[in-house]
């Protein structure tokens, strides 16, 4: 699985967008694209994120499995985030934290299931992990649309401790934002990588 995720975390950061994010304005850097931004040597941890559009009108209901961040330094790559998700709805252009939770939630042997129907859903691991300016990051899982269509990816984020509170978003930057893929009913790799 290790390999699956990381060709495909690495390999998606070449292409564009399958689509573009309704909601998301044309003048944001990962509109149209994937980005890694400059490592930043003033945060020591991190959090991969999955995040997901609705395409409609209908409510979706996305399924994701195997959620997972790992690090390299040197040859290696080791696991740092897996395991059960937390999340809310948030408006799709994330301008501000105002959040909602989702009409329904269930986590059952390592697959969300998640049902929203306005805004973007967005969740992360319960546990941040540290991290080095000298760190690689790759972020990957698999999703499927049980019900509707979304447009999904992953991405990360810094975090300046392990426990920083959100503030007023600058304890958080974005590391990145890999290819965000059309969804269906069948089950597709998505991630993102600073790895080259």
């Amino acid at each position: 699985m290790i390999a699956d995720a990381l060709i495909v975390a690495r390999g998606g950061m070449l292409l564009p967008h399958e689509a573009q994010p309704e909601g998301v304005p044309p003048s944001y850097d990962w509109h149209s694209r994937p980005v890694i931004r400059p490592a930043r040597s003033d945060m020591q941890a991190l959090t991969g994120w999955v995040q997901a559009f609705r395409r409609g009108a209908v409510p979706v209901v996305l399924q994701i499995a195997g959620m997972q961040t790992w690090l390299r330094s040197g040859s290696a790559w080791r696991q740092v985030q897996s395991g059960r998700l937390e999340g809310a709805i948030f408006a799709p252009d994330f301008a501000t934290n105002n959040n909602a939770p989702p009409l329904r939630l269930l986590q059952v042997d390592g697959v969300c299931t998640v049902e929203w129907a306005a805004g973007a859903w967005h969740c992360w691991p319960s546990r941040r992990a540290a991290w080095s300016p000298a760190d690689e990051i790759a972020v990957a899982c698999q999703v499927r649309c049980a019900v509707g269509s979304a447009l999904v990816g992953c991405g990360a984020d810094y975090w300046r401790t392990l426990s920083a509170p959100y503030g007023d978003g600058t304890n958080n930057p974005g590391i990145g934002i890999g290819r965000l893929r059309v969804v269906g009913l069948d089950w597709v790799w998505v991630g993102m990588s600073s790895a080259p």
